[in-house]
This record gives C-alpha cells, sequence and structure tokens, in this order.
C-alpha cells in the first residue's frame, strides 16, 4: 500500500505564516485614514491587518478541535501570539457591521440615528447609544460564529500540544527549542499527507535529536520542550497523554461473505513517545484482540536482524525479544505496548519536576536528562507499519488527529473522581427505578 500517491487537495494553511506576515512592518498603508486598526499603538499596515484576522480565524478553529472553547482562552493565546487589534471603545463594532454589508436600510438607518443624536436628550443618547452597541456585537458574534462553524466543517488534521490551564497559570511553558526564546501554553504542527507505509527499522537513528518537526514525509516525528518555570522550590508531578482526537472510519466488505467491517487508521499506525530520550514504542490490539507483534508469536524461524531503535528502549526487556539466536546475528520480535484504549495512544507520569534555574542553564549545551533543570523533552513520532496485517489498502484517503495534553497529577485525580462520582450518582438512580418497577432492570 502507497498513500504517497494520494495527493490533499489543497494547501493546508499554516499558522506560521500568518504570524510572519503581521508581523512584517513593510507594507500598504491602510485605506481608512479616520478608524485605522493598531496594535499595542502602532498603525498597522494592510498586510498586517489581513494577516492577524485570518491567523485568529485559523487558531480559533485549531483551539476548538482541541476542546478549548472558552473566549477568554482564546484572547489570552492570541494575544501572546500578536494577532490582535487593539479596540476601540464604542463604535468599531458599528461601523464594522455597516461596511460588511452596505444596504440601503443600513445607510437610512446610520442616517437616522446620527440626526437623533443631535436632537434628543443626553440620557436618551446613551440609552440608545448602548442598545444599538450590544446588538451590533451580538449580531457580529452570530456571523463570527458561523464563519469558524463553517472553517471548522473542512477537515484539517494537526498534532498539537495543549498545557491545562492550572499548568500554565503555575508557571510552565513550551517551546520546540530548547534554548526556550519563544514559548507558548500550545504548540501546533502541520500534518503529515500522502505518507506511504514504512516500517519500524526505517525510522532514523536521529529521531528524537531534531527540534520541531522532523523532515522527513515518510513517517510524522515532532519534537518539544516543557519547563517549570516558578519561584517557588516545591517539585510537582504532572500526567500526560497522547490521544487520538479524531479519525475517518473505512467501512470494508468481505467478498465471500458480504459482513461488512470498520477500518479506521490507528488499526495500523505505532507510535513511538520518547521521554527524555528514552523510548517505548505502541500499537493497536490486533483483530484478533492479540498484542500486535512482528513477526507474529507463531513465527519461530526468522524476524529483525537487528532490533530496531532498540538502543533507545525504556524497557528493551519487555518491548524485543530473541527468536533465535545464530553464529553471526539474531533474529529479532518486536513487541509494542497496547493503546490505553480507543482514544488514548498512551500516558505517563512525570514526578518530582524542579523549577528552572536561569543561572546553571546554558542553552549552548545540548539536553541532559541526568541533569534536566527543571527541562523535560519529548518526541512523538508516528507511521503506518507496513507490517501489519491491518495495514492494508483498505485504509487509503485515511486521516487521524492527535493530540498531548499535560496536566497535572491531581487534576488527572480529579477528574477520575469526578466520573466515579456520576456513575455512583446514575447507579444510585437506578437502584431506585429498579426497586419501584419489577420488571425494570438496575443500572
Amino acid at each position: 500500500m502507497d498513500l504517497g500517491k494520494f495527493k490533499p487537495q489543497r494547501e493546508p494553511e499554516k499558522l506560521e505564516a500568518y504570524l510572519i506576515a503581521a508581523n512584517d512592518p513593510d507594507g500598504s498603508p491602510q485605506l481608512r485614514p479616520i478608524f485605522r486598526r493598531k496594535r499595542a499603538g502602532e498603525v498597522l499596515t494592510r498586510q498586517q491587518v489581513s494577516a492577524i484576522k485570518k491567523g485568529r480565524k485559523l487558531l480559533r478553529k485549531e483551539m476548538k478541535e482541541q476542546g478549548l472553547k472558552r473566549r477568554i482562552d482564546f484572547e489570552i493565546t492570541a494575544t501572546n501570539m500578536g494577532l490582535f487589534f487593539d479596540r476601540n471603545k464604542l463604535f468599531w463594532p458599528f461601523f464594522l457591521w455597516l461596511i460588511r454589508d452596505n444596504t440601503v436600510l443600513k445607510v437610512l438607518t446610520t442616517t437616522l440615528l446620527l440626526t437623533t443624536a443631535v436632537t434628543v436628550s443626553v440620557p436618551v443618547i446613551q440609552y440608545v447609544t448602548q442598545y444599538i452597541t450590544e446588538y451590533i456585537q451580538e449580531f457580529i458574534d452570530r456571523i463570527v460564529e458561523r464563519i469558524v462553524t463553517e472553517i471548522e466543517e473542512q477537515e484539517v488534521d494537526r498534532f498539537t500540544i495543549n498545557l491545562s490551564d492550572e499548568l500554565f497559570n503555575s508557571g510552565f511553558v513550551l517551546s520546540e527549542d530548547y534554548t526556550f526564546e519563544e514559548t507558548a501554553s500550545q504548540l501546533i504542527s502541520v500534518p503529515a499527507e500522502g505518507v506511504p507505509c514504512t516500517s519500524i527499522r526505517d525510522i532514523p537513528q536521529n529521531v528524537h535529536t531534531v527540534d520541531g518537526r522532523y523532515p522527513d514525509n515518510s513517517f510524522y516525528a515532532y519534537t518539544f520542550y516543557c519547563r517549570y518555570e516558578s519561584s517557588t522550590e516545591d517539585p510537582i508531578d504532572y500526567h500526560w497523554s497522547l490521544n487520538i482526537t479524531q479519525e475517518t472510519e473505512h467501512t470494508v466488505e468481505n467478498a465471500e461473505t458480504g459482513e461488512t467491517t470498520t477500518r479506521h487508521l490507528s488499526d495500523a499506525i505505532w507510535v513511538m513517545v520518547f521521554e527524555d530520550n528514552k523510548m517505548m514504542f505502541y500499537a493497536k490490539l490486533g483483530e484478533d484482540g492479540e498484542m500486535e507483534t512482528i513477526p507474529e508469536q507463531t513465527v519461530t524461524d526468522m524476524g529483525y536482524i537487528e532490533a530496531p531503535m532498540m538502543p533507545f528502549a525504556r524497557e528493551p526487556e519487555n518491548q524485543y525479544e530473541i527468536i533465535q539466536e545464530g553464529e553471526y546475528y539474531n533474529y529479532w520480535r518486536v513487541k509494542p505496548q497496547n493503546f490505553v484504549s480507543d482514544t488514548i495512544v498512551a500516558e505517563g507520569l512525570m514526578m518530582g519536576v524542579t523549577p528552572f534555574n536561569m543561572e546553571s542553564f546554558n542553552p549552548e549545551v545540548p539536553f541532559d536528562p541526568e541533569n534536566p533543570n527543571g527541562i523535560h523533552k519529548y518526541t512523538i513520532v508516528i507511521w503506518l507499519e507496513g507490517d501489519d496485517p491491518e495495514c492494508t489498502n483498505a485504509l487509503i484517503g485515511g486521516s487521524i488527529g492527535m493530540n498531548f495534553v499535560i496536566k497535572f497529577a491531581d487534576e488527572v485525580i480529579d477528574e477520575e473522581e469526578g466520573e466515579e462520582g456520576e456513575e455512583g450518582e446514575e447507579g444510585g438512580e437506578g437502584s431506585e427505578d429498579s426497586s419501584s418497577d419489577e420488571s425494570g432492570e438496575g443500572n
């Protein structure tokens, strides 16, 4: 199977391009000298205004895809990225509404309002102004929401890394670069498209040494860093999880029996997670419910001549097995860890993270996992495993989106306890129902 033959219909928008354009002062002046858009008091060019608008729409869409729907979260993130305008206190929503659709009705309405403002008393002006401002703002919000919804309907699969609000507010930041010259609470990476099937043995040995997106389209790999900045010296624990956010379904029909089954891209996807340069790899259970080893457990006379990526394995004794010893080389079997669930690929716990100490930090020295200094490094590698028996032509054209979420360990415990409490309440209601209805079944 070669997914490389199937190219995307369009080039995905890149948020990074809008960020660069938004900070480029070279360009044409705005056409409206009275109501010019500004950012931090600085008048922007037409090209900057356009880039900020497009960047905000794309950022809003990507944050909603990851469940970050609160407007305050969006505004904070957009402001940190420079995707914002200074607010004109009162009249900008009204003029925006007017410009969007220059109908005769709106022009007449504007004339009437201006005439009324001159002739009526100040209290009436204030009342009318407040009413119109609230009405226009609601009208604009509806339009923006509709536009965002339309954009969200277009499939764009991205890999994102998110810090919880609590972690971000407590001093945690993310960066693609070990020097942390640019920091954020969320990182977004463009997807790998049209990827072919490959093998674990073809993953480069240096895959975890390149910061950011690894430059190879036969698989997906992304390296980033998480740093704890705090004035306190108390260590903390955090939990991370790698999640499947969405994937397409494929219906496959058996030509002989006529039975249909549903296939997902995750059936054939394998994943590596490097944490501080130590690696674990994962795969879904096979169709028979057993571990998806390569070669299969029944094979005893062949295998990998060299154990792929074994020098970086965190638990080599659990993920590699000698099938047969030879005079010149051995045959090896690889044994991926199972996905945690249908939607969670892997999860882990980082214990005793101490705050970053700037005085002992040298950006010229490579990251040392033995002396992390409040920094921890992660590399996520995702590929279509060609030797997986479920990697078939039925998956051609499939897509999948994933995110990496980091939270306080206590947050995860609270969420689990909350879910258990909800289940208990449902169970209690079920008990009451079953006691009052002899034919009913308890929950």
